[in-house]
């Protein structure tokens, strides 16, 4: 009789490995360039000298375990030891550079960084930059720089645009339009005074406006309430509206003014640089260019917002 309680823990898949690991590396990925780097190095004098102990398990050689750790934050940022112990375990590049070795636990990860890790990063990434001016024969007595300026956080909040500030000045027209109609019915009709509706309201006529209202309706800003439980005037409230729409004026006259007559846009951090947005496809063209000898460098504007200028080295 046929033993029905067994279980088939086959699968019909059946793991295959190649011999050697690089066949299913990329001949691109960066870990071959990381390596390359690395065994110019003398990565021993940043670790500390190890005592010897004839009893336990046979500790982790510290240069593979300062190149997993090195790699690591260069693909990923910043990691934690557990997230480098799981791309130990599951990351084919790590599993290259620990030489198939098992994958050390994050509290080896932990000891070896808090205890064996001597000197800082400023000290490898001097290194690592001397050993790439050597090779590629870099001339350091001269900066090479152009025009060109990529805006890093591409939004559209970071951006002037000359034709939206003519919209939101537009606006602005309309909304003084409406005030001064709110005014000339509510308030000054009792003092027998009236201001000129126009299409367009120039800075000088609005600061006219504000400074006569306040001697016909005799009040000052000084006596103005603020803060909770005070209750503003009706005068007050539309003298404040017409006082926020003329800092707008300014504010966008100024902008378009910038602008000028043969731009249509600059970015707000940098107004005296040109500044160019791309599209997806001008920015992949760009990374191919870079792929291809050019070479980006990272900059900070003037600013304080992130730019990236393009040039040759």
């Amino acid at each position: 009789m046929k033993n029905l309680n067994t279980v088939k823990y086959n699968t019909p898949i059946q793991l295959k490995l190649p011999v050697d690991m690089e066949r299913i590396i990329e001949i691109s990925d960066p870990v071959y360039t990381f390596s390359e780097v690395m065994e110019h190095i003398d990565l021993r004098k940043y670790v500390a000298e190890r005592k010897d102990c004839s009893t336990g398990r046979p500790k982790y050689a510290p240069e593979k375990l300062l190149k997993v750790i090195l790699f690591a934050f260069m693909e990923f940022g910043y990691c934690s030891v557990r997230m480098i112990e799981k791309l130990c375990k599951t990351d084919i590049r790590f599993l290259w550079l620990l030489d198939e070795e098992n994958a050390p636990s994050h509290m080896t990860i932990s000891s070896f960084i808090k205890n064996e890790l001597m000197g800082s990063v400023d000290e490898i990434f001097s290194d690592i930059n001397g050993y790439i001016f050597e090779q590629e024969q870099v001339d350091l007595r001269h900066v090479y720089i152009d025009g060109t300026k990529m805006e890093a956080n591409a939004q559209k909040y970071t951006w002037v645009w000359k034709k939206g500030t003519i919209r939101s000045r537009n606006n602005v027209f309309g909304k003084m339009t409406e005030l001064l109609n709110e005014v000339n019915a509510s308030v000054l009709s009792a003092f027998g005074v009236k201001y000129e509706i126009r299409q367009e309201y120039a800075i000088e006529y609005v600061e006219y406006i504000l400074q006569t209202f306040l001697e016909t309706v005799g009040m000052k800003t000084e006596t103005f309430v603020h803060g909770s439980g005070k209750r503003k005037s009706k005068e007050q409230k539309l003298y404040e509206k017409i006082e926020d729409c003329l800092k707008k004026l300014k504010k966008y006259s100024e902008r378009i003014r910038i602008c000028g007559e043969k731009r249509n846009s600059y970015h707000w951090a940098g107004r005296k640089i040109l500044c160019k947005r791309f599209s997806t496809k001008s920015r992949m063209a760009l990374e191919s260019r870079a792929d291809s000898g050019l070479n980006p460098l990272i900059t900070e504007s003037h600013g304080g917002q992130n730019g990236m200028r393009a040039g040759t080295a």
